[in-house]
């Protein structure tokens, strides 16, 4: 599939996605539909970042385990950004999966200490970092350290200061269940209060009730985003477990 084609076929489809939400939820749906096309693009616009599916000609789609490209929404963000207030110095973040870095550039905004992304697609991690070091010099960033590395998830290894992890539906399988273990990992080398933020289609099956040291925290709203959830764990390593 081409970025022409699938630009083309997008736009194609917008008027009758509005038709299908007049119909099914009402025509005040239907108009807030069209109001979150035009903010996150009026977002970008302000940024001066483009992150969107289709930017920079760059198409990654789902493969295998690897899911596809598709950015965080803004408003969606800033409501996860809002509910970890107060944010200082001491607290770092870090994105799986983070694509052209639409999540690391707004929370690079925060006040952290460290803002980081991973990202296994060398063309997204590459253009990613080319935006935040423009930002960068535009005196964008209150975080005093805001990157991209290009690297397996399941072969990062958490850094201590890291205690807030955004994880949006990146992967799945095997994947996921390696990466969950380097955070266990961590926590129990370097025992901490860690909030794991994590999307999701709401019709998927939740790989997170599986996991016996996530404690679920808040159920956050998701704007326009209808079709997700965006849920808040908090991490508790037994004691017997930590390290001592």
């Amino acid at each position: 599939m081409t970025v022409r084609r699938s630009l083309v076929e997008k736009l194609c489809a917008a008027p009758q996605k509005w038709m299908v939400r007049l119909r099914q939820r009402g025509l005040g749906d239907a108009c807030g539909w069209v109001w979150y096309q035009f903010q996150w693009r009026y977002r970008e616009w302000r940024l001066g970042a483009n992150t969107s599916e289709f930017a920079h000609g760059i198409v990654v789609e789902t493969e295998g385990e690897q899911l596809g490209y598709e950015p965080i929404d803004y408003r969606c963000f800033d409501q996860i950004m809002d509910y970890l207030q107060p944010i200082t110095r001491a607290d770092g973040f870090l994105d799986y999966g983070c694509g052209m870095g639409r999540a690391v550039i707004l929370a690079g905004m925060q006040p952290y200490g460290t803002v980081m992304g991973i990202e296994f697609s060398q063309s997204l991690a590459r253009v990613g970092n080319e935006m935040l070091r423009r930002l960068r010099s535009q005196g964008r960033f209150r975080a005093e350290q805001v990157e991209i590395i290009e690297q397996d998830a399941t072969q990062f290894e958490v850094p201590a200061d890291i205690n807030h992890i955004f994880l949006f539906n990146s992967f799945t399988g095997t994947v996921l269940w390696q990466t969950l273990e380097q955070i266990k990992r961590s926590l129990e080398k370097f025992p901490r209060t860690l909030k794991l933020i994590y999307l999701q289609p709401l019709e998927d099956e939740n790989p997170m009730t599986q996991v016996p040291w996530l404690r679920l925290e808040a159920d956050l709203p998701t704007g326009y985003w209808t079709h997700i959830r965006s849920l808040v764990y908090t991490a508790e390593i037994p004691a017997s477990e930590s390290q001592p």
